[in-house]
């Protein structure tokens, strides 16, 4: 029985509220699965903008950041080149802190696959010596270079959501095969009628402090840091966005990359 129930709870779409306030300089990441009562921080991720060589975000597990009490690991960092669509992103290993010096850091690239931001492609190894040494169920895997790709969607929502059609800023998440990218897409990144299997999706839904629901649908075989990508990738693109839409009601124009429009 015991079996049957840890089979259940790896099968289940794992899900995350993500917050900001307009006037904070961080994202809290709520982990809402099983629709909890009380919601217990996964990640909390801070942002900056100004100071040179820091990251644009810092990805740490669990609650609090630098400053706050009781704060995790770094476990990811992105930075966003300016005048760039892409991102460059280190995930923490081997008992470091990503990014920091002597830190066993893991870099990957997500690059912008076309002009309207609706796709963004990026890659991790899973399995072996190479990250994440097993699944959910504890059985070694092989290693394997996987590629995956953020789409924005119209038609995708997260359990439980709803998505709005005059809202740009929704994300499907597929795994690329081969060379074709998921197919070239209508002007929403998506084909019509396509039929992928969606490993995560993102639901915005704008409120005071609400950006939205990060769902990811995959089992936990991927494992642990599969998961951190995922969060990670889907902030910096609603980050990205945010930005360049303040800049845009500023009169500073586009410019820029990434998110769901």
């Amino acid at each position: 029985m015991d079996q049957k129930r840890q089979a259940a709870a790896a099968a289940r779409p794992r899900q995350f509220q993500i917050n900001r306030t307009s006037f904070t300089r961080h994202y809290d990441i709520y982990s809402t699965t099983d629709g909890q009562q009380q919601q217990q921080q996964a990640y909390y991720i801070d942002i900056s903008s100004f100071t040179p060589g820091k990251p644009d975000l810092t990805v740490y597990e669990g609650k609090g950041g630098p400053k706050g009490t009781g704060g995790g690991s770094v476990v990811a960092v992105v930075h966003m080149p300016k005048l760039s669509g892409d991102f460059k992103i280190g995930l923490g290993g081997g008992g470091g802190l990503a990014g920091a010096a002597g830190a066993t850091t893991r870099w990957e690239d997500m690059t912008k696959e076309d002009v309207r931001h609706s796709r963004h492609r990026w890659a991790m190894t899973l399995g072996g010596d190479g990250g994440d040494e097993s699944g959910g169920g504890g059985q070694r895997r092989r290693r394997e270079r996987r590629e995956f790709m953020w789409k924005r969607t119209r038609r995708v929502a997260a359990e439980g959501t709803s998505v709005s059609s005059l809202s740009g800023r929704n994300l499907k998440l597929v795994e690329v095969h081969g060379s074709g990218g998921g197919g070239g897409g209508g002007s929403n990144g998506e084909e019509e009628g396509e039929r992928e299997e969606v490993l995560a999706v993102f639901t915005s839904d704008r409120g005071f402090s609400s950006c939205g629901v990060l769902q990811i649908n995959s089992d936990n075989n991927e494992g642990r840091d599969f998961e951190v990508m995922v969060v990670t990738t889907c902030v910096a693109l609603y980050e990205k966005a945010r930005r360049r839409r303040h800049r845009a009601a500023a009169g500073g124009g586009g410019g820029g990359g990434g998110g769901g429009g």
